[in-house]
Parts: structure tokens; C-alpha cells; sequence
């Protein structure tokens, strides 16, 4: 467990490269990455690294580097000049009306450092199109969703080729938000939403060259016809192997007041298709970070600062003591949580005697498996 000084409010945090931790801090509207580096004397603070974009939006890890996703530009601009990355291995250049269409970044880490390798932009680039809202890195491919590109959604993939991404397909459907939420496993991409009033989830198969939609998902729950099974388009995805837990806030009340209660589905992987498990309504504390146990079959997520537990998954979304011991270690009020290579990472907020913020990054090794 590493501690550091609080001076602002979490935005991201990823693994890099196994052995490496970046956390990314909005302080003074600027934000600037903290790397942590694991080694035999525990997880220490190498560097910091200053000049990130404003508006980020998410951030991941790779066997390289890190991907930082950020849905709006640093500044609404027109008629200007934006590098798109095309197929092939160069990229062009469109000169056009573009505001805020969003980009995404690739870190390259060299030794304990950053350095910033190459920007990613929408190959068909649109006012709005929130470019970089999702990432999603699996067997090699990167996945950048735009929820509102093309005034609909898009999902983008790269290829990673003589050292820099390269484009190489993307998939479009008719629904707000998509590509607002991303998951996968080894064969299948499930994209959800992150916007209210539409109820699907689609799910690809990753073919070599092009993303297949095997099924569309979305149904009513039996126990209420005015709530479906995907409230908001499946708002946040989740995978365990065969089984997808699908986590969904409720329907706005408008004016700005707060949601109704949401859902949680879970479902089970069959002959190439998806099948509801479970479910549960009326869900006031919906997952947002959240990571899945395989030993003991349990969805762990924060809520309100705390971590609680949901199980067995696949079949039961019941609240639950939490199994794996790691999860009484924590102290504080948890800003951050994900999982990578089978192991855990926690970031906290706590204020000590003397009223000091501090935020503890908590890098536990045996802990839930992938």
C-alpha cells in the first residue's frame, strides 16, 4: 500500500505494463498522472506527469502503455485542421467544421516513464461525437467507443502495427449512446449505452477484420413492464468469462431531480448467444466501478465510498458478505477499482487526525482471479 498526498479529486487509474500504476488527479482544472511503481519494497511514486487533457474521460492499460480517452477537445474550435488516423499506415488530414468531436491518446512507457506516442481521432469525425468516452483493450485489439458519432454511436477499432495504433474497422448502430459502455471476452465485444430511453446491448463477434453482430439484447423485466431489463441501455458492462453483468440506472425524473431506481441482469453465455440468468429491480446503489471474483462468484463494487458484494453470479444478484479477504484490508472511502492480470487495484480517500486528505493506492496480489 502506497500513500500520497491528496490534492484533488480521481479521475482514472489503470495498470500499465504489469509492474506499473498511473493515476490520473484533476486539480485546479488541470490534470496530472501519478506513476506508482511495484517492486520488492512495495508500490512507490516514480514520477509525475503533467499536461493531461482536461476533459478526461477514461483510461487503460496495455503491454506498452496507456490509452487516455477524453470526450471533449480542450477547446470548442471551427474550421480548423483535425489529423484523422485512416487505414493504412499514415495518417490524412481533413480540414473541416469540427467542435469537440473528441480524441484519445496513446503513452508510450519508456522505463519508469510517459511519453506521449500519438493521438487518436475519429476516422469520420463529427461535431460532439465524444470520441474516447469508452476504451476496451482485449487479445491486442483497442476498441474506442464515440456515443455520439454520426448522431447515433460508433465503436472503433485499432490495431496495434509498426509501433503506433492503426484503424482498421469500426461498427455504427441507431441508437443513442452507443458505444457508451464497453466489455468483452476472448471472441465477443458486448457495446451498451450510456444514455437514457433506448434498451439494447449488442453484442460482436471479433472477426479478423470486421465486427459481426451475433444479438441484440434487450428485454422487459417479468416483474415490471415499465422498467426493461437494460434501464439505461446497459450503462456499464461487466464480464466474468460465459457470463455478462449488465448494470443499469433508472429513468431520469427530468428537471434535473434524481433517477429512479436501476437494475442489475446478469447473463449466461449458450451456443453463441447470451441467455437472462437473473435480475434484480429497484437497484438504488447501480454499479459503476466494479470488478468480478471468479473464485467466488461475486460481483464487488462501490458504493457511496464502500465496497459491497452481490452473488453467486451467475445465478444470484443478493447482497452478500463480501468472500475475498482483501476487501476487510480496505480503509477509506474508495474512489477507484479495477482489476488487471489477477490482480487488484484500490485507490481510498481518508482525512487523518491532523484533517490531511490522503489517498492510498492499494495493489493487492492474490486476490480475485481473471
Amino acid at each position: 500500500m502506497a500513500e500520497l498526498s491528496d490534492s484533488g479529486v480521481v479521475v482514472g487509474a489503470a495498470v500499465v505494463a504489469k509492474r506499473t500504476i498511473a493515476i490520473a488527479v484533476l486539480s485546479n482544472e488541470k490534470v496530472t498522472l501519478r506513476l506508482l511503481h511495484l517492486d520488492e519494497q512495495g508500490v512507490r511514486q516514480t514520477s509525475i506527469v503533467e499536461g493531461l487533457p482536461r476533459f478526461l474521460t477514461t483510461m487503460l492499460g496495455t503491454a506498452s502503455g496507456l490509452v487516455i480517452g477524453a470526450a471533449r477537445d480542450e477547446q470548442a474550435s471551427t474550421g480548423r485542421d483535425v489529423v484523422l488516423v485512416a487505414k493504412g499506415s499514415a495518417p490524412w488530414t481533413q480540414s473541416e467544421q469540427v467542435v469537440n468531436a473528441g480524441f484519445a491518446q496513446y503513452w508510450e512507457l519508456k522505463g519508469k516513464n510517459l511519453t506521449l506516442a500519438q493521438t487518436l481521432r475519429s476516422p469520420n469525425a463529427f461535431a460532439w461525437d465524444e470520441f474516447g468516452s469508452s476504451l476496451m483493450f482485449v487479445d491486442g485489439m483497442l476498441f474506442v467507443g464515440a456515443p455520439s458519432g454520426a448522431q447515433s454511436g460508433s465503436v472503433y477499432r485499432y490495431r496495434f502495427l509498426s509501433q503506433r495504433w492503426q484503424f482498421v474497422g469500426s461498427a455504427t448502430a441507431d441508437q443513442q449512446g452507443f458505444g457508451g459502455s464497453l466489455a468483452a471476452n476472448p471472441l465477443m465485444l458486448a457495446v451498451g449505452a450510456s444514455r437514457r430511453g433506448d434498451s439494447a446491448v449488442r453484442v460482436y463477434h471479433r472477426g479478423r477484420t470486421a465486427l459481426n453482430l451475433a444479438q441484440t439484447i434487450g428485454v422487459t423485466h417479468p416483474s415490471t413492464k415499465s422498467l426493461p431489463i437494460i434501464a439505461t441501455n446497459g450503462a456499464y458492462l461487466f464480464a466474468l468469462g460465459p457470463t455478462l453483468v449488465v448494470a443499469s440506472e433508472g429513468p431520469s425524473q427530468g428537471d434535473g431531480g434524481p433517477s429512479l431506481p436501476g437494475a442489475i441482469d446478469t447473463f449466461v453465455l449458450k451456443r453463441d448467444r447470451f441467455e437472462h440468468q437473473s435480475g434484480i429491480v429497484g437497484v438504488t446503489d447501480v454499479p459503476r466501478l466494479a470488478l468480478t471474483s471468479t473464485k467466488h462468484q461475486q460481483l464487488i463494487y462501490s458504493t457511496e465510498g464502500r465496497l459491497t458484494c452481490r452473488g453467486p453470479l451467475p445465478e444470484v444478484l443478493a447482497l452478500v458478505p463480501c468472500a475475498e479477504p482483501w476487501v476487510r484490508k480496505i480503509t477509506g472511502s474508495v474512489v477507484w477499482l479495477g482489476k488487471a492480470g489477477g490482480k487488484v487495484l484500490v485507490v481510498t480517500r481518508s482525512v487523518d487526525e491532523a484533517s490531511v486528505a490522503k489517498l492510498r493506492v492499494w495493489w493487492i496480489d492474490h486476490a480475485a482471479e481473471d
